[in-house]
């Protein structure tokens, strides 16, 4: 028994240990492909003509090429400007328009969300003369970018929120129910979205989100995954197993991979089911645990989330004015004080 105990764990650690090997080789975001070298969008990708050719104020060429790289290899994006469906770009593909001077707002989505919120978006100069050419980049754990070739890395201080803030606060959780909405997503989830590691997928995404002082972001969609599963019980299964669909997200949805805030909410969703279990439910539901680990952190209502980030109430819900928001800084925490994310959830 004991050398099937340890080959299991020396198992389960070669796999944490090539896949963190295979990560230190991937980029933090896509890569860029200059225009002369992509290729152009194919036929059946193109969801409009509208842009092809010159007409009346529609004179200046505007090239978008998506880039090449591993982030994102199984996303197939969907260029949109103006709102209006244009192109499904692979990687290393480009799509040439004819667009009017001035400013216009380009929109990165999926096809199946094509409309609904989209991934990203921006408001960009077209100006006669320049080069008007632009890369759809992928980041992780941040919007996807629509920017020029010669655009630097943003820094912080913009004063704007990102966008993935922004939408967190328009799904923003009441602090003091979030033991009931836990609770409520575990009793209700389907059956095989419990076996997929995936109660969370069931819950409302209205009251997904709550920030903390002490550790920025928690998304109860990962709570509730986390603390409720087929291995929730076994010490470390479900975060390595919520860590493992992480680097799956490099691939698919780049996005959401390697979040801050995924980390910290899959520890607790975590330590809520470990400790559930522990104490035979002594100490309550795992809602009731989750809120109290929550409550340690220091959540702020609505109303001081939305100061935090400089986004005047009510939430407006998209579509809004992209200019309102901004790329996510190289290093910036989404944390309210220099409170450490790591601090114990089993403290008292």
């Amino acid at each position: 028994m004991t050398n099937t105990k340890g080959r299991a764990r020396h198992t389960v650690l070669g796999i944490g240990l090539l896949a963190c090997a295979f990560l230190a080789g991937c980029a933090s975001s896509s890569r860029a492909v200059k225009p002369s070298a992509a290729r152009p969008v194919q036929e059946a990708n193109v969801l409009s003509h509208e842009w092809d050719q010159k007409e009346g104020e529609r004179r200046i060429p505007v090239t978008i090429v998506r880039d090449k790289g591993s982030v994102g290899a199984f996303v197939h994006t969907v260029l949109l400007v103006d709102r209006h469906p244009v192109a499904i770009l692979g990687r290393k593909e480009e799509a040439t328009l004819f667009l009017s001077p001035g400013q216009h707002i380009f929109t990165v989505s999926y096809l199946k969300h094509l409309h609904g919120r989209p991934l990203g978006e921006y408001a960009l100069p077209v100006r006669e003369g320049a080069s008007n050419a632009f890369r759809i980049r992928l980041v992780l754990g941040d919007a996807p970018r629509i920017e020029p070739y010669d655009a630097l890395d943003p820094v912080a201080g913009s004063g704007k929120p990102s966008w993935h803030d922004r939408e967190n606060l328009e799904q923003y959780a009441d602090p003091g129910q979030i033991a009931a909405i836990v609770d409520a997503a575990i009793a209700h989830a389907a059956k095989r979205d419990w076996w997929k590691t995936l109660a969370g997928r069931g819950m409302n995404e209205h009251t997904r989100y709550v920030y903390t002082r002490k550790g920025g972001w928690v998304d109860l969609k990962h709570v509730i995954s986390t603390a409720s599963n087929p291995g929730c019980y076994v010490p470390g299964a479900s975060v390595f197993g919520a860590w493992m669909m992480e680097v799956m997200q490099v691939f698919y949805a780049p996005f959401s991979a390697f979040e801050e805030e995924d980390f910290l909410s899959n520890r607790i969703g975590g330590h809520a089911a470990i400790r559930y279990a522990a104490t035979l439910g002594r100490e309550g539901s795992r809602g009731k645990i989750v809120q109290r680990a929550i409550d340690r952190l220091e959540p702020m209502n609505l109303t001081d989330a939305a100061a935090h980030f400089h986004v005047a109430l009510p939430v407006k819900r998209w579509p809004f004015d992209p200019s309102e928001v901004a790329p996510i800084a190289a290093g910036a925490s989404g944390k309210a004080t220099g409170g450490p994310a790591t601090r114990s959830l089993a403290s008292h």
